[in-house]
């Protein structure tokens, strides 16, 4: 009887193993669309805007001010020294005379030599005279050095984005 107990065991057990294995179904990841036309475009994405190159530049000493600025070839830095002069020295005066304040309504521009320079707050933040004299330095110093004009640019303070600003001809 044991014998015959065992026999149909073994015969079971070879069935079991011959039966065909079902594995769980495997995730498909699913595949992005494209658009023809536009290679790099996810199908029902909006288009993103093409921007020019960006570039950082610190501002001097133990500032934590640097500019992200945006370039123009249309214009040769040396047009612009008058302008950037006229603002930094205004901004050295208003330090002068008022201590180190928020800009004034939260923007400040200046006209000279047909452009126009304009600042403004940014990312709900506040930005003072002396970060944006010491943007503004170091917006000269890059276009003098990289022989570029700045047309749109931000001012970060640290970590924080507090101003940007363009200039432009009128």
């Amino acid at each position: 009887m044991l014998l015959s107990l065992l026999l149909t065991i073994s015969q079971c057990a070879f069935i079991a193993t011959a039966a065909p294995t079902i594995h769980p179904p495997t995730s498909l990841s699913p595949r992005t669309l494209y658009c023809s036309n536009i290679p790099n475009q996810v199908a029902g994405s909006l288009p993103s805007k093409k921007r020019a190159p960006s570039y950082a530049y610190c501002a001097r000493g133990s500032s934590r001010t640097f500019v992200l600025v945006t370039l123009d070839s249309l214009s040769s830095p040396t047009v612009l020294y008058s302008l950037l002069q006229s603002a930094m020295q205004a901004c050295a005066t208003l330090i002068q005379t008022n201590g180190d304040t928020n800009i004034s309504g939260g923007a400040f521009s200046i006209l000279n030599a047909g452009f126009l320079l304009r600042v403004q707050n940014a990312n709900n933040h506040q930005l003072t005279y002396r970060v944006l004299g010491a943007a503004l330095i170091a917006l000269d110093e890059f276009m003098t050095q990289e022989n570029k004009v700045a047309v749109n640019f931000e001012i970060w303070d640290g970590d924080n984005q507090v101003g940007e600003g363009a200039i432009g001809g009128l």
